[in-house]
């Protein structure tokens, strides 16, 4: 069981770590210059696993290539702007991201925390949709052509980031 701002779910931690995403959030509320080491390691917000925080980190990302600061008024009027203030749980939520992340030194490592989460349920992605066409009628072979390649790709992509990681 997970907890992170009073959210509590059952989850499995290898596939997602919803403490993480929110400590890089928080280290990017707090200070802006970690954007650019985290942004090396998560290039997008589908490493996220809450929709809240995908849009957050979008949000910020967009915000640091026009905005030279911010402080929570800035970005709660930049979610405004986006009409997602209500998306990401509304400036309560930033709050409570900022609070609970006493300081943003950590960001590169909450970073890897969720990049390793995302890969991890990328592939368990790919088993589950290898199981269901398994499941289903229709030919085999072109059921497992897919699935292979679907794996390639997942494949390339942790190879290429434990490339970069080195």
């Amino acid at each position: 069981m997970i907890s992170f701002l009073g959210q509590q779910k059952m989850a499995n931690t290898l596939t997602e770590n919803i403490n993480a995403e929110g400590a890089v959030l928080g280290s990017m509320l707090l200070d802006m210059s970690c954007i650019t080491q985290v942004h090396n390691i998560l290039k997008d917000c589908y490493y996220f696993r809450k929709e809240e925080h995908r849009i957050l980190y979008k949000t910020l990302c967009d915000l640091s290539e026009t905005t030279g600061g911010w402080d929570l008024i800035v970005v709660r009027d930049a979610l405004k702007e986006r009409d997602s203030l209500d998306a990401v749980g509304g400036v309560e939520y930033l709050v409570k991201l900022v609070e609970s992340t006493p300081t943003s030194a950590n960001a590169v490592y909450y970073a890897g925390l969720v990049h390793k989460a995302y890969k991890r349920r990328r592939l368990a992605e790919q088993g589950l949709a290898l199981h269901k066409s398994a499941m289903e009628p229709g030919d085999v072979q072109e059921a497992l052509q897919c699935a292979t390649s679907d794996l390639h790709v997942v494949a390339a992509e942790v190879k290429r980031d434990s490339r970069q990681d080195s």
